[in-house]
């Protein structure tokens, strides 16, 4: 088989994966630690840093509470992206709940996820 259809076939592999995962969640409870099926839905927004994430990525990333948990998914994921020969940049991937303005994962100032420094959302305005 070629590198391009061994990409697709695990591409394939991870979205059907995703799904039957998602369909026996609890929609309210952060999903686990140890895989990154509950993020696949931002892998274009993990690509660049130019890229914003989409609504469904801005979704799934509001039901983490923890940010050692989500930089543990964020990593697994990037290993399965270079497994897969799928780009993948840590730095975007980080900057996506900044994108997003989630306010549900909680980091410490300076906190490091894979040696970078995770950016802060901005504090909540008041109205």
């Amino acid at each position: 088989m070629d590198q391009k259809t061994v990409t697709t076939l695990l591409k394939a592999f991870f979205v059907v994966a995703a799904l039957a995962a998602s369909a026996s969640a609890d929609p309210d409870q952060q999903p686990p630690c140890n895989t990154f099926m509950s993020v696949l839905s931002c892998q274009s927004a993990t690509m660049s840093e130019s890229t914003m994430p989409s609504p469904a990525c801005c979704a799934a990333l509001r039901k983490f509470h923890d940010a050692d948990c989500l930089c543990q998914v964020l990593l697994s994921a990037r290993s399965a992206a270079a497994i897969a020969n799928v780009p993948f940049n840590l730095k975007a991937a980080l900057e996506i709940p900044m994108k997003c303005a989630l306010r549900t994962v909680s980091a410490p100032p300076g906190y490091s996820c894979g040696g970078m420094v995770v950016p802060r959302s901005p504090p909540p305005t008041s109205t």
